[in-house]
């Protein structure tokens, strides 16, 4: 009996036109290790989250873009080498 082909969605393809600045701002991110594709969507999410936590908590009507955002950090906690775990 043939086994039936899994079909995948088709894979859509982003297009953007960049500028010096989005190059600056893409190799910044691309620093962390990150490839091209994965630093674009990275960014992509992060706005999306802050879009969405500003019209789902009320602070702006949905589709008005918020004004000015920012962003908490935790602190940088370095991994601990397996010798100096207590």
């Amino acid at each position: 009996m043939a086994v039936p082909k899994t079909t995948r969605a088709p894979r859509r393809t982003v297009s953007v036109q960049p500028n010096a600045q989005f190059d600056a701002d893409l190799a910044l991110i691309m620093r962390t290790g990150m490839n091209r594709s994965e630093a674009i969507r990275v960014a992509v999410e992060l706005l999306a989250s802050a879009y969405d936590y500003a019209w789902e908590s009320g602070l702006y009507p949905p589709g008005v873009a918020p004004r000015r955002m920012g962003v908490r950090l935790a602190p940088y906690d370095p991994p601990t080498a397996p010798d100096q775990q207590v």
